[in-house]
């Protein structure tokens, strides 16, 4: 592959300033799932705690404890970084992968083992235990999971428990390596439970198997989730879930242009059968969508849970309330706001090849990896719109700069430059 001198000498430039900066900065450990990944740029952002996120530059220094690493970086793993600070920019000083672990002398389960066990819905001989928040558990959990949160089992010990100890119970968290599960483990092995086991890959080890987590009908009721029902549109005319725009299965494959822009809007599935609705979430998370689940047992676990069908007219075009930090714009309203200079600050993030290639009169350009510590130029006082070489790094620019107190939008696409100066946006 060919580099040119000029990208080395930018990249080692810009390499230098980051080093720099990090003598008069203080090191912080923190641990985190990966959100996003912009490895030309050497920046990744790191969601900590379900909330924030940590924008982090990496450099030729950043000590990376697993050789694969940063090449094989994937959104949703979950790392321990000892960063340094200097002002709003963090730079790794070691990065490592944080494994699933289980204390000596306890059970554990593999995912394959535990999908087995659940296959067989209600003849497991296992109890699944979420030891997470209620609410956590409510928006997203492992199919058949009840939910006993870890403070509950800390203040009441085996109150709350089966009473039977014989029971074979499997506990898990998030799978962020906090060590949730195995704690609410231990407290039952003390208690009498014989059968206690971990399941350490925990939730977000589930999905990244490639499986779906479920939602409980109070997250349906009070969330603002797109949800969506796939059954043909006369049994959704005779009763459906509040608020679900109707998508029929055979037709979802071809129906990508009608989701929202932002990737990151929940979206709940339901059909038929349990069948039909993971095939429908794992089309949908092929588009880049992070936050889908599925709706165990349909319109008859609705009425199961003494919720109510509506035979209102179901939405025509999905949408959502939720509202995407930095939201995501279409091509023709990028163009507006380009011609909008009044009130609109358009920010060109990507690297210094593509913009000496061709960029947008009067935009500000600065590089993925130098926003952190550029930001500053730009104005509070516009509409900023981003946009980079790809739409997720424009998304992690958005992030950033939304936690920094901009009013931001970015734009879902690219932006093509031609030979003369002029340009499409795509």
């Amino acid at each position: 592959m060919y580099v040119s001198h000029g990208i080395v000498k930018t990249f080692a430039l810009a390499a230098a300033v980051l080093v720099a900066t990090v003598a008069a900065g203080r090191a912080e450990t923190v641990q985190g799932r990966v959100k996003a990944v912009a490895r030309d740029a050497a920046v990744l952002s790191l969601e900590l705690d379900g909330e924030k996120t940590l924008f982090l530059n990496w450099t030729k220094s950043t000590s990376w404890k697993d050789p694969k690493l940063p090449a094989d970086l994937k959104v949703d793993d979950v790392l321990a970084v000892e960063y340094d600070k200097n002002g709003d920019q963090a730079i790794a000083r070691s990065v490592s992968p944080v494994l699933p672990s289980v204390p000596s002398g306890m059970k554990s389960i593999t995912v394959e083992a535990l999908a087995g066990y659940l296959d067989k819905g209600a003849s497991s001989p296992v109890t699944l235990v979420d030891v997470r928040p209620a609410d956590r558990f409510e928006a997203a959990h492992l199919p058949g999971a009840v939910s006993v949160p870890l403070r509950r089992i800390e203040k009441h010990s085996a109150g709350i428990l089966p009473e039977d100890r014989a029971v074979a119970l499997v506990f898990y968290d998030e799978g962020a390596g906090d060590g949730s599960a195995a704690r609410a483990a231990g407290l039952a092995m003390k208690s009498g439970y014989t059968g206690a086991a971990v399941f350490p890959d925990g939730a977000a080890g589930w999905v990244r198997s490639g499986r779906f987590l479920a939602s409980s009908s109070s997250f349906l009721r009070k969330s603002k989730a797109i949800i969506i029902d796939l059954r043909k549109p006369e049994q959704v005319a005779a009763g459906h879930i509040e608020r679900a725009a109707n998508m029929p299965a055979d037709r979802l494959a071809g129906s990508a242009a009608l989701f929202p822009a932002g990737k990151r809007v929940p979206i709940v599935v339901y059909g038929e059968n349990d069948a039909e609705a993971i095939a429908a979430a794992r089309t949908i998370r092929s588009w880049g969508y992070r936050q889908v689940t599925y709706y165990p047992g349909g319109v008859k676990a609705w009425l199961e849970s003494a919720e109510v069908l509506s035979t209102e007219p179901t939405n025509e075009f999905i949408s959502s309330d939720v509202k995407s930090k930095g939201a995501p714009l279409k091509a023709k309203d990028f163009e507006m706001a380009v011609i909008s200079p009044l009130s609109v600050q358009v920010v060109d993030v990507r690297g210094d090849a593509d913009h000496a290639r061709g960029h947008i009169p009067k935009s500000v350009h600065i590089p993925l990896q130098q926003l952190a510590a550029r930001h500053g130029e730009l104005d509070k006082e516009m509409i900023l719109v981003v946009f980079a070489a790809d739409p997720a790094q424009a998304e992690m620019a958005s992030d950033f700069l939304l936690e920094k107190n901009y009013r931001v939008n970015y734009l879902n696409g690219r932006v093509e430059f031609q030979g003369d100066g002029s340009y499409q946006v795509k």
